[in-house]
């Protein structure tokens, strides 16, 4: 059922759909309140900073369904690949620390060279996610060797795609991942 539902995700994700003004904080709060329930033995920590490049808004006009699906696969990943010995809770649960920014235009860059982006930054405290599914992804394509345990990733990397994200994928110490993502605001 699960695949099935994913399946129909990455459907969506590929057929064109349109941009609309998205509130990024509030769907990253309500995509971790739908994690803690879905996951109410798990650890959800959420952080969206509060500072004067955040005062500028919260909005960008991008597909809301393809953002939605980064954020939600996102934390999903983290949370049901935990492998019950993680290091920041006392019994090993699972625990994922997401956090929100907003990043302006860098340097003395003019504005219209890089617009400002706001920047998703999941963390986690699981096994880390296989070298080989991360190549899978970043290649564009799966092998008979190198291929994915799901659909997980590959709805982050066409969500990302649909919105015009960049996603980075990193080894966190002692152990887990942080998965960067990095969306353009877009008036």
């Amino acid at each position: 059922a699960a695949l099935g539902e994913k399946a129909g995700t990455v459907e969506a994700l590929l057929s064109d759909g349109e941009a609309s003004a998205v509130a990024v904080d509030e769907l990253v709060a309500g995509a971790v309140a739908d994690a803690r329930k879905r996951e109410a033995d798990a650890t959800v920590e959420v952080d969206i900073e509060q500072n004067a490049e955040a005062a500028a808004g919260w909005t960008t006009r991008v597909r809301a369904d393809a953002l939605r699906a980064v954020v939600e696969n996102t934390v999903e990943n983290a949370l049901v690949h935990h492998d019950g010995e993680g290091v920041e809770r006392a019994d090993g649960g699972p625990w994922v620390g997401v956090s929100l920014e907003r990043e302006a235009v860098g340097g003395d860059a003019p504005s219209g060279e890089r617009p400002d982006r706001f920047v998703l930054t999941v963390t986690d405290d699981g096994p880390g996610i296989p070298e080989h599914e991360i190549a899978a992804i970043e290649s564009g394509q799966e092998t008979a060797l190198e291929h994915g345990s799901g659909l997980g990733l590959w709805v982050v990397a066409w969500g990302a795609a649909a919105v015009g994200a960049d996603v980075d994928y990193a080894e966190r110490e002692p152990r887990g991942t942080r998965v960067r993502v990095s969306i353009p605001v877009v008036d």
